[in-house]
């Protein structure tokens, strides 16, 4: 019974140490932060729309100055942005590939890059056109990999890297990490 008179008394005590010693949770205020829905216009292409019945949007992506970049699967092209902070939307860079991935310079608002699973695609003037980025020195994909993420980091004196991550649905292989320093190509 003693035993048990020390534990309790042992829990009572650490309970009140604990909890004059922490400080008090922060909580957000429910009237300053919560989610908004944006509806999305009908009217089709002269209202603006850029989803439609069956579309699906994916990898929502900014830019360094506010310019929002998503994917829109079902319509003729998949790549949209938006610069007034996604009241409107239009596609952008006649991209018709599947769009596995987007990613967006922090440092420079005109550099965009996505990816359809198996090149990396860079754009220099804000999603306007695109060009392949060091195709010949991507690591070799086989037929069970693809390339499923993409990010943009960068050095010591703002030179650029583009970093891929690789899944492989063989039961025996496995998918990988890799970068890429765009000053000197060669995927490693």
């Amino acid at each position: 019974m003693a035993k048990i008179r020390f534990a309790a008394g042992l829990l009572l005590l650490l309970s009140l140490l604990v909890s004059t010693s922490l400080p008090a949770p922060a909580l957000a205020d429910t009237d300053e932060v919560k989610w908004s829905r944006v509806s999305i216009p009908t009217e089709g292409n002269a209202g603006n729309w850029a989803l439609a019945n069956g579309s699906d949007t994916a990898h929502l992506t900014r830019a360094a100055d506010g310019t929002l970049y998503a994917c829109v699967n079902g319509l003729t092209y998949t790549l949209y942005k938006s610069t007034d902070e996604g009241r409107s939307w239009s596609y952008t860079g006649g991209v018709t590939d599947t769009i596995v991935d987007i990613a967006c310079s922090i440092i420079d608002a005109d550099t965009v890059y996505f990816t359809d699973g198996s090149h990396v695609y860079k754009s220099d003037d804000a999603g306007a056109s695109f060009s392949t980025v060091a195709d010949a020195s991507l690591p070799t994909l086989d037929t069970n990999e693809s390339i499923t993420c993409l990010d943009i980091g960068y050095g010591a004196s703002n030179d650029p890297y583009v970093f891929i991550a690789t899944a492989d649905t063989d039961g025996g292989d496995f998918g990988g990490v890799y970068y890429l320093p765009e000053a000197n190509p060669g995927a490693t």
